[in-house]
């Protein structure tokens, strides 16, 4: 899994370069739900790499959230303007909160969201899952110490926002508590469960997002050694070998446990197997993250679910 760092004075310099919060590329066009649900189902099918991708092979692993929303790219470490997305006068406010899994949904909500009349507030932290669990983060080859001290901070200041929607997303493939030792799916429930208790609060409807399954090989990188078996580069959406599954039994538990909603996104990015390209667009940027492009063509269908998610 590919990590990011950043220290205290890149941090600073990069906020003091006053970065504006708009995209850098216009989005593109939305895919109707009914459509998208077409292309999916007929994702296994694509034997060749098509002649003209929506994002060329070459440029497929900087398909990031900064290509649309460049003070997205390291993180959002404060809330403040940079992070913060539509027009003041909007009445709700909706948090996405996480580690580079829910920046990658940015495309998709926050277009979605202020087009519904919802303030964005990104938060976002490198290997920092929501969980409340001290990962460890083996780019550093330590505990990430820093991780949990900005949680802390940040979910007090969400709690005192009172926002009308919280959207939860993480990374949770490889999760370790140290450099050999993976978090159980108990563990990993219970941290969540705490989390969510800070931010589940009357008037606010919080979603926890399952996360996404794992390509053993970056998209690209295999797609380019077999162009005419574009299958040879699928993968399971539940991995058979335990340490690449997403705890997605974890996230689903902990929402049911504190009565909010839970939404798999699964069936936007898979069918019986997950097809590395749906349409045109290859769907991962690298091997667990979902590539802005795709993100971002997928807003109606991604925001449809979320609204629809229950509340346990």
């Amino acid at each position: 899994m590919k990590r990011f760092a950043v220290t205290a004075a890149a941090l600073l310099t990069f906020l003091s370069q006053g970065v504006t919060a708009g995209a850098t590329e216009k989005l593109p066009s939305a895919i109707p739900p009914a459509a998208l649900a077409r292309l999916i189902a007929s994702s296994t099918k694509i034997s060749t790499l098509p002649t003209k991708l929506t994002t060329p092979l070459s440029k497929v692993e900087v398909d990031r959230v900064d290509r649309y929303y460049l003070s997205l790219k390291i993180g959002c470490y404060a809330i403040g303007n940079s992070c913060t997305f539509g027009s003041s006068k909007l009445k709700k406010t909706l948090v996405l909160l996480g580690d580079s899994h829910a920046a990658m949904w940015a495309p998709a909500i926050i277009p979605s969201a202020t087009a519904a009349g919802y303030k964005v507030i990104v938060q976002w932290f490198p290997n920092c899952p929501v969980a409340d669990v001290v990962p460890w983060v083996t780019l550093k080859g330590q505990l990430g110490t820093d991780c949990s001290a900005w949680r802390t901070r940040t979910l007090s200041a969400i709690a005192n926002l009172n926002p009308s929607m919280v959207i939860l997303s993480e990374a949770t493939t490889f999760a370790q508590s140290d450099a050999s030792t993976p978090f159980s799916p108990s563990a990993w429930q219970s941290a969540l469960q705490r989390t969510i208790a800070v931010v589940n609060k009357p008037g606010s409807k919080v979603i926890m997002m399952g996360d996404v399954p794992y390509f053993a090989v970056s998209p690209a990188q295999c797609l380019a050694a077999h162009p005419t078996d574009v299958q040879q580069c699928s993968t399971e959406v539940v991995n058979s070998i335990p340490q690449d599954r997403q705890m997605t039994s974890a996230e689903s538990g902990a929402a049911a446990a504190t009565h909010i909603a839970f939404f798999n996104p699964d069936p936007l990015l898979c069918a019986s197997t997950c097809s590395p390209i749906v349409g045109s667009t290859v769907t991962f940027k690298d091997t667990n993250h979902v590539a802005s492009s795709y993100a971002a063509s997928i807003r109606d269908a991604l925001w449809k679910g979320l609204m629809a998610a229950k509340i346990k």
